[in-house]
């Protein structure tokens, strides 16, 4: 995990009412977790391992959890998703109504090709957005409050933290095509 994403979860934690339930989706601990900063009741993955409670498929979350979180905090998963309309119906599932998500994710300017979990559906680091495209993409079931950029020298990230409306859309904008990756793109490790 980036120091600066580090950073901003101190900054959320913080400046938002976190004491309510928080579930982390992509919550598979290699490099760092929120769950070191924020009191997650929950981990969703889809695989085993340290960080995660409920092995999920991808779009779908268990019957039990849903509408049942206050928070649903995503660092660095997103971007992985072949099809982020999948991820963001999963973020749904989890929240209450007028509940809030905090997300990060690489932003264009990052040219790296991280790695992932091994994971039976072969999610890669699939594509990058810009502040607007994805609170496009997230609109209008998720109003943005907060979508900015951080980072380093080397690497750049976007935040963005949103509430959910209870507004349902008929035409869902979908990320533009050019914004996922061509295959060979260098991996970092």
């Amino acid at each position: 995990m980036h120091k600066s994403i580090r950073k901003e979860l101190r900054r959320f934690r913080k400046k938002y009412d976190v004491n309510g339930r928080i579930a982390e989706l992509g919550s598979l601990n290699f490099n760092g977790s929120p769950q070191d900063y924020l009191p997650i009741e929950v981990g969703f993955d889809l695989v085993d391992g340290n960080g995660v409670d409920v092995v999920i498929n991808p779009g779908i979350i268990p019957r039990k959890y849903h509408h049942k979180f206050d928070i649903v905090v995503s660092s660095s998963s997103f971007h992985y998703c072949p099809k982020p309309e999948l991820y963001k119906k999963q973020i749904l599932a989890l929240l209450k109504p007028g509940g809030l998500v905090w997300m990060s994710m690489c932003a264009p300017s990052c040219k790296r090709c991280h790695t992932t979990s091994e994971n039976e559906y072969g999610f890669t680091d699939c594509f990058r957005v810009t502040r607007k495209e994805l609170c496009r993409f997230l609109k209008p079931e998720i109003k943005p409050i907060e979508c900015y950029y951080v980072g380093d020298d080397h690497h750049e990230d976007i935040i963005y933290i949103g509430m959910e409306t209870g507004e349902t859309c008929v035409e869902q904008y979908a990320i533009p095509k050019e914004c996922f990756r061509k295959p060979g793109y260098r991996t970092i490790k």
